[in-house]
């Protein structure tokens, strides 16, 4: 056992054994020279703490054993451990196999008070009953996570998730010459070589690599536009949320690929985080 961990268990227990000999020491000392009144106070307040006393030692354990988390991603899925530095056991775990796991949907933004920021959000949701997530904040001045945070896990965890989801989709291209992606709950986006084919809503169109005036994607929206697209009205634009993209970086990569939209080294390194949700709060 660490030195450290000796040192605290015997601080806790001498405390204790000094606060219950004194508690009692100062009862009896009241019980033969105070009224019943006085008693009854003076015993309450020097045996109150005697009862807050294993609380106390419970929220010090904490401090100096928390947990420590071990990650791991593969190929084929990801698991994290939550480990009980004092008893040197698995205290929690979560794993996610990749075969049996729904689509991701990845939620991402910074948020701001008055032009000045605040925090960063994360949420990475695999299926839609959220049967596996990695989620959290931090807070930074460039909104970037600082090292070893568990963000880097999610972000990890995405790549290795579409790479499988690529994988996965092959004999779908092969058959039909399309990558599909759903939107939302009803929507779709096709990606096949050259041509992207959109069913958003109640509008349904397919936009060859000429039709096509630029992609973009700015403050959690990815957007396309078509060069007959005009300053006012909806024709030829397509705007649409990332975080309803299921398998949204799989989606980037196919359209890289297979269309030559020349935007996946926005996604480079997880710089893409300043281009999603900004919401004020």
């Amino acid at each position: 056992m660490h030195e450290k961990h000796v040192f605290i268990r015997v601080f806790l227990v001498a405390t204790f054994l000094i606060t219950v000999g004194g508690a009692i020491v100062l009862a009896w000392s009241i019980a033969t020279e105070r009224n019943a009144s006085d008693k009854s106070l003076e015993m309450c307040c020097f045996i109150g703490p005697v009862l807050l006393l294993p609380l106390v030692g419970w929220a010090i354990m904490k401090a100096f054993y928390p947990p420590r988390y071990i990650s791991y991603v593969g190929h084929d899925g990801l698991a994290m451990l939550a480990l009980d530095r004092k008893r040197g056991r698995i205290a929690n775990s979560q794993l996610l196999l990749f075969d049996t796991a729904g689509d991701l949907r990845v939620e991402e933004f910074n948020a701001y008070l008055a032009m000045f920021y605040c925090y960063s959000s994360y949420r990475y949701r695999w299926g839609r009953n959220s049967s596996f997530e990695l989620k959290g904040v931090f807070r930074d001045k460039l909104a970037r996570a600082p090292a070893h945070h568990p963000y880097y896990f999610a972000v990890a965890a995405e790549a290795a998730w579409t790479d499988f989801v690529l994988r996965r989709s092959e004999p779908e291209f092969r058959q039909s010459g399309f990558l599909s992606f759903v939107v939302d709950k009803c929507d779709r986006v096709s990606v096949g070589n050259g041509v992207i084919r959109l069913e958003i809503g109640n509008r349904s169109e397919q936009l060859r690599r000429d039709d096509i005036a630029g992609f973009s994607l700015h403050e959690g929206v990815f957007s396309i536009r078509s060069r007959e697209a005009k300053w006012s009205g909806r024709a030829g634009k397509f705007d649409i949320r990332y975080s309803k993209i299921a398998n949204a970086r799989a989606f980037i990569s196919a359209l890289d690929t297979l269309f030559g939209a020349g935007i996946a080294a926005q996604f480079a390194s997880g710089g893409y985080r300043e281009r999603l949700d900004l919401h004020p709060v």
